[in-house]
């Protein structure tokens, strides 16, 4: 694929151009987002719509093969990576709602429902990966082995980038180590009455054996003051991610439990309301960043105790969710949020998370 030269730019072919040294860029293939949800009526449908309208954008009904289906009326940058654009289209089928960020993915997610063979399940590596495997669960992962190249040229240009004295020799080193078990990957996990069982296939080692084979190479490899700041960068961005992808389960967790009460969750004990709707996992209420929190490291705001979502004001920037040290069943305001690094992670009451700074923090919705 070719890599383009000007900062910022989509590549040809669906990737996307991200500033590397003077002369090039680094390429990295444009990331897309599928989101399914159980659902047994529209009314999830009818809240996202309602959402929309609020944040002044009227989606636009759309046939995607004899489903009707709703998408943003043009595309729109991704905050994350604004380099990015994103039209996000929903719809309901097959007894779910399903969200993508455009609306080709939207259609090949219509196919694979049509014809499963045209998804990843009829892929050659697929196929390799799960012979033999049961794959009915209570959740499903799959990595492609084709994720190394990408994920080792984005290492070499960030330890290039951030600790510009470590020798080529010793980033194509590095890179290797780090990706060492990033081979095709899938995993199911079943939950059964004696606990969890996990059934796993890989290509390779696994990360279980690299785990062990980098921490016995690296320090032979370079010295430790050589990669400890790209490490140390790596980590609070490896901890940020994820908190946020913790924020947004709970997220959505609070949609569903409202979708099935009509109402917000008490704030004196919303952690015990909303654990089953995250699989009874108290994980997803523990930051990495806050391993030794007692019960959780995120706090609910407690004017939304009991509320209806319908009910509240511009739901973009109504906090739902923050870090905090209140632990299990903890709710509070403003002067409650904890800062990772230097800004708060937020969980709104439309369901996205955001980082947002001391400055800003204030001008977010705290009250209905």
């Amino acid at each position: 694929m070719p890599v383009a030269q000007a900062e910022g730019l989509p590549v040809p072919g669906g990737g996307i151009a991200v500033p590397g040294g003077e002369d090039d860029a680094l390429e990295i293939p444009e990331p897309g987002l599928v989101l399914t949800i159980k659902a047994n009526n529209g009314d999830l449908l009818t809240m996202l719509q309602g959402v929309a309208e609020s944040m002044g954008m009227e989606l636009e009904e759309v046939d995607l093969g004899g489903v009707k289906a709703y998408q943003f009326p043009q595309p729109i940058p991704f905050p994350p990576l604004p380099e990015m654009v994103v039209q996000p289209v929903v719809f309901q089928s097959g007894g779910y709602l399903v969200f993508t960020s455009s609306p080709a993915l939207a259609a090949n997610v219509l196919a694979t429902q049509a014809d499963p063979d045209t998804g990843l399940r009829g892929t050659a590596e697929f196929k390799k990966l799960t012979k033999g495997m049961e794959l009915k669960g209570n959740q499903f992962t799959f990595m492609s082995g084709r994720v190394v190249g990408p994920y080792g040229n984005i290492l070499k240009q960030g330890m290039a980038a951030e600790v510009v004295m470590l020798p080529e020799p010793v980033q194509n080193l590095m890179v290797r180590l780090l990706t060492l078990g990033m081979k095709g990957q899938v995993s199911v996990l079943q939950v059964l009455p004696e606990g969890f069982l996990v059934h796993s296939h890989t290509e390779g080692m696994g990360y279980d054996s690299t785990v062990l084979a980098v921490a016995g190479v690296v320090p032979l490899a370079v010295g430790a003051a050589l990669v400890l700041p790209a490490i140390q960068s790596g980590r609070f961005q490896a901890r940020e991610a994820q908190s946020m992808n913790n924020l947004k389960h709970l997220a959505m967790a609070i949609h569903m439990f409202h979708e099935e009460n009509e109402s917000l969750p008490d704030a004196a004990k919303w952690s015990d309301a909303l654990l089953p709707f995250v699989g009874n996992d108290k994980e997803v209420f523990i930051s990495s960043a806050d391993p030794d929190a007692e019960g959780s490291s995120y706090a609910y705001n407690k004017s939304l105790s009991g509320m209806k979502l319908d009910d509240l004001q511009a739901v973009a920037r109504t906090v739902v969710f923050f870090e905090s040290d209140l632990g299990w069943n903890g709710a509070g305001g403003i002067d409650d949020a904890i800062a990772l690094g230097d800004g708060f992670l937020i969980g709104f009451a439309d369901g996205h998370v955001e980082r947002v700074s001391g400055e800003a923090l204030d001008k977010l919705n705290w009250t209905p």
